[in-house]
């Protein structure tokens, strides 16, 4: 879909199915847009903390996004403190911004994370087998110690239902952005840009 397409986009389900179809494509697709997103949390200290993530499942039909992280970064234990989580994704090509508001539950050693653990490829997994803590202060640069076993137990899934959705066209004639709220989605109202 291009910009002339989403303009045409003028109901609820079209606009549903269209931002859905694009996060399918951001998990599938590594070239699309929406496979990275920023999320943010609340830092322990009440200040906002920003930073992307890649989009590991987006499922429409329960309406959650799934990113994976190590059980021990600073965000789980911001998340663990305050589940909600914002997310924001933009499509350059379309001037398509969404912004997503989210409450996370965290699978850390259970089934969840085992079954997304065994999607990880081994060259990915390295990321999870570090001794090093995400953020620590080091005393001088580090490189990643060559692969060892283990790391599943640093594995943390964040599974994140949403609670709503706000989309966002920017065009010459005038921008359309419109809201999705309520436990399913349920709730529609076009807003002004």
């Amino acid at each position: 879909m291009n910009m002339t397409d989403l303009l045409l986009l003028d109901s609820p389900d079209s606009i549903f199915e269209d931002l859905w179809s694009r996060l399918v494509r951001g998990v599938d697709d590594p070239a699309h847009p929406f496979r990275f997103a920023v999320i943010a949390t609340a830092r322990l200290d009440g200040a906002p903390a920003a930073r992307n993530v890649v989009l590991r499942r987006a499922e429409r039909e329960a309406r959650r996004l799934v990113f994976c992280t190590d059980a021990r970064s600073p965000k789980v234990a911001q998340m663990r403190a305050d589940p909600r989580v914002a997310w924001v994704f933009w499509d350059p090509a379309d001037k398509l911004q969404l912004r997503m508001e989210s409450i996370a539950t965290l699978h850390v050693g259970d089934e969840i994370a085992a079954a997304q653990w065994a999607l990880v490829p081994a060259g990915n997994r390295v990321v999870y087998q570090s001794p090093l803590v995400s953020g620590q202060t080091l005393s001088r640069v580090h490189t990643q110690p060559p692969p060892a076993t283990g790391g599943s137990e640093y594995f943390c899934v964040a599974v994140c239902a949403i609670r709503s959705i706000d989309w966002l066209v920017l065009c010459e004639g005038g921008h359309r952005r419109a809201r999705f709220s309520g436990e399913e989605l349920e709730r529609f109202e076009w807003l002004a840009p």
